[in-house]
């Protein structure tokens, strides 16, 4: 009994159909990573567009102690609208605050929306000095991805799942 291997050609022949099929869809899984990329760039092209900055602080008396209050603008510079989930704001680390306002604003800048803050602490006299040091906004996209933008810029995707 002979076992039949069959001639060079008839191997040669089927490794390079082999290795056409590997090249394909070796190709085609880089083209749909390289469409994943591009299309999560256009995104956080958009989010890098909405931006947070302090318009100021101030103290105040209140019966329970004193507050502070945090002004804070929120502008939408990309084309397309975002919906406003949360604002939040924190000073000296031991402070903090936010509010969950839903608000859409426009895109291309011609909306921006003010928030104000307030902190009431336990104390009767307000801290020697205050800074704020960290602010962030939390918002939705137009196709509903969730996204986080601080002061300095830094953009965070959260997913598309409730907060």
């Amino acid at each position: 009994m002979s076992v039949q291997l069959g001639n060079v050609a008839e191997w040669v022949a089927a490794v390079g159909t082999v290795a056409a099929f590997g090249a394909t869809f070796w190709l085609l899984r880089h083209e749909v990573n390289a469409r994943r990329s591009d299309e999560r760039e256009v995104k956080f092209r958009q989010a890098r567009l909405v931006t947070i900055e302090s318009q100021g602080t101030s103290l105040g008396a209140t019966s329970d102690g004193w507050g502070l209050q945090v002004s804070l603008r929120v502008t939408n510079d990309s084309p397309a609208p975002v919906r406003i989930e949360r604002v939040s704001a924190h000073v000296d680390e031991k402070y903090s605050g936010s509010t969950e306002p839903f608000t859409m604003l426009r895109g291309d800048g011609k909306q921006e929306g003010f928030w104000f803050l307030t902190n009431t602490a336990p104390e009767r006299t307000p801290p020697a000095g205050f800074t704020v040091t960290e602010m962030s906004v939390v918002f939705r996209d137009r196709q509903g991805n969730r996204w986080t933008v601080d002061d300095l810029g830094h953009v965070t995707e959260l997913g598309q799942g409730d907060p």
